[in-house]
């Protein structure tokens, strides 16, 4: 009797020095709670040693211990007072805990083991769930649950108490995240292995690498499929390779990216060795673990700010890119202090911390690839910085090729305008489908004279190339009309291609922005526009969006604002103005290109939509602008195209 009583003094005692849980209702989590812990140094005391310890102390259930040998003990009650049998778990947040160990003891001094970890082997086992342990209590059971943990990686975990319910909806939550996380990663994986293949540069191979083993890390980090096999050995090494492996092809990238080799030679060895002896960390990794990761982490510690100010001498030493790789450095740096804070056991585990690194790789991967980005635009301006030097030769080509295609332009409309005299109403419609015929074979001979120069400059552009990319030559001006020319000619290709599916029966229609291309079309006719001194006065709409063919759309408003620019030139306006405005009304959209060079002449402006009529030279005009324009709009649109003389000049608007 005496022992019943001491026995259940003893019990109580103990319910009373813990942390005592109760589980009162379904779906609840049980996430911030604290608990006793123990450390045990030796790592070698048995249960029913930690059993008769006394001094556990208080902690929370979010562990941060870092690197340790020490096995930790946990201590707490759990007591059901539903009036149902409780289906709840004791569930682990980490998968990368080398040793795991779970006690369910009873008031009557029975208890459970089960054991889990990345050293246990445990048959029947789902490897795709994280540790987690049935906690079995009736109705009105009270028990107390001991954990030990030990780790070779950093000690770093939280454990919280749920049922099944919340268990499958907490799951759902964090995969949907890492989702779109790890999609938009792999995205820019992607797109820059496709350029790798088209451009052969090594900058892009290394980001390649970099962010490959990035990403198998923090997938299987972060218990992502398909790395989240938790219990597998194979799963444990990877992970210990995967990060010495992404640091050695980030030392590699930033070789590449800064320059390094052309600016700062010898500090260019002294990268490339400290990633080779990265690749030998992720093999040594393999069979000394502790000791790796322990030179791994001093290492980083000071290679990644040396890398940062690598990165500032390289901007201040021209080069431009290196600006990119400075703020994704910093943006890193930031976030990532804090996971390394939270792993080595300075602060607390929680979600910030845990993630952290993860918003911080996501800017820096982002900014690698707008940094690359950015190397191809550099190169391409210094493409066509040496175009420039034949530009004249071309020009003269282009101008003879040109002024054959007029040629054969007028030939061409005189007989179109004689047949049209001659026709009656019945015979117009029919006239009218073989004028678009014809119409369709002159383009198709435009397209075939003009692609000859359009392939003669590419050719030029690749010779090019290679002279700028061995001789490094940099020149503003240079690179500011090699751009211009780029864009010509890339207007050009891109005429041809709108002309020649506008007769297509099968084009397909696409959402396009309005403002974009109002802007595109200024740009490029703005050398032009610049030159002759003529302002624009410009009221776009944002966010005004339509379904249909942009191409067209944008063949319109050339014609409209060059069709403004050179009444303006010819009138010799002062102040000349073009005046552009978009606005949506209700469920129609009303853009407006006006001018102030006068107006149209009343006794001509109802003749400005018909083929062939034109108030310019021959030699400036054809006619066929504002009649196709109208056709675009009308026909093909189902929208409307009209004129009107205002106070200052006339005003052509597009309603659609």
């Amino acid at each position: 009797m005496i022992r019943i009583v001491l026995f259940l003094f003893l019990f109580i005692t103990s319910l009373l020095s813990q942390n005592h849980l109760l589980i009162s209702e379904q779906n609840k989590i049980i996430q911030d709670f604290e608990v006793g812990m123990y450390e045990d140094s030796s790592a070698s005391l048995s249960f029913e040693e930690i059993q008769k310890v006394q001094d556990f102390k208080t902690h929370t259930n979010k562990v941060s211990l870092g690197y340790s040998q020490s096995a930790y003990w946990f201590k707490f009650v759990v007591e059901n007072t539903r009036a149902l049998e409780s289906d709840y778990f004791l569930q682990f947040s980490e998968n990368h805990t080398h040793e795991l160990d779970y006690y369910l003891e009873s008031s009557n001094g029975t208890y459970i083991h089960k054991k889990a970890g990345i050293a246990t082997y445990i048959k029947d086992v789902n490897p795709h769930e994280k540790p987690k342990f049935e906690l079995n209590l009736p109705q009105s059971e009270v028990k107390t649950i001991y954990v030990r943990i030990f780790s070779k990686y950093p000690n770093y975990t939280s454990f919280e108490i749920l049922d099944k319910d919340m268990l499958e909806k907490k799951k759902s939550s964090y995969d949907t995240f890492y989702s779109f996380y790890f999609g938009a990663i792999s995205a820019l994986l992607l797109y820059n292995l496709f350029l790798y293949l088209f451009s052969r540069d090594r900058a892009f191979l290394f980001y390649v690498l970099y962010v490959s083993a990035f990403l198998t890390w923090q997938m299987q980090l972060n218990d992502f499929f398909p790395l989240d096999t938790y219990s597998s050995i194979s799963s444990y090494y990877s992970l210990s390779v995967s990060t010495p492996l992404f640091i050695a092809f980030f030392m590699f990238f930033s070789r590449s990216i800064l320059d390094t080799k052309i600016l700062f030679p010898r500090t260019d060895r002294f990268v490339q060795y400290m990633g080779y002896l990265y690749l030998f960390l992720s093999f040594t990794s393999l069979f000394y673990l502790y000791y790796s990761y322990v030179i791994i982490n001093a290492l980083a510690t000071l290679m990644i700010p040396y890398l940062l100010y690598i990165g500032f001498k390289s901007y201040f030493a021209g080069n431009k890119t290196a600006l990119y790789y400075v703020v994704a450095q910093i943006s890193f740096l930031f976030t990532s202090t804090f996971f390394s804070l939270m792993a080595d056991g300075y602060i607390e585990y929680n979600l910030f911390t845990r993630h952290s690194i993860a918003l911080g790789s996501f800017i820096e991967i982002v900014l690698f690839s707008l940094a690359l980005a950015y190397k191809i635009k550099y190169l391409q301006d210094e493409k066509m910085m040496i175009i420039s030097s034949s530009n004249t030769e071309l020009e003269k080509k282009v101008k003879e090729r040109t002024q054959e295609l007029l040629e054969h332009q007028t030939d061409l409309e005189k007989r179109v305008h004689e047949e049209v005299k001659k026709s009656s109403d019945k015979d117009k419609m029919i006239f009218h489908q073989s004028k678009l015929i014809s119409m369709g074979e002159m383009i198709e001979n435009i397209a075939h004279q003009w692609r000859q120069p359009l392939m003669q400059i590419n050719s030029a552009v690749l010779v090019i190339d290679d002279i700028l990319m061995e001789n490094s030559t940099h020149n503003q001006e240079v690179e500011e009309k090699l751009n211009e020319i780029e864009l010509v000619t890339i207007y050009m290709s891109q005429t041809i291609n709108d002309f020649k599916s506008f007769f297509d029966k099968d084009k397909v229609k696409d959402d396009f922005n309005l403002k974009d291309i109002v802007n595109s079309s200024l740009a490029i006719i703005k050398g032009s526009l610049s030159h002759n001194a003529i302002k624009q006065q410009l009221s776009l709409e944002d966010d005004v969006v339509l379904h249909g063919y942009p191409s067209e759309l944008q063949q319109v408003l050339l014609v409209l604002i060059n069709n403004a620019k050179d009444v303006l030139v010819s009138r010799e306006i002062q102040n000349p103005m073009i005046s552009i405005t978009l606005a949506k009304n209700d469920d129609r959209v009303e853009i407006t290109v006006c001018d102030n060079a006068g107006g149209i002449d009343e006794d001509i402006i109802e003749k400005v939509f018909e083929p062939y009529f034109t108030t310019k030279h021959k030699s400036q005009g054809t006619g066929l602008g504002l009649y196709i324009s109208k056709m675009i709009i009308e026909d093909g649109a189902s929208g409307k195209l009209s004129v009107e003389n205002k106070k200052d000049g006339a005003c052509f608007s597009i309603s659609l």
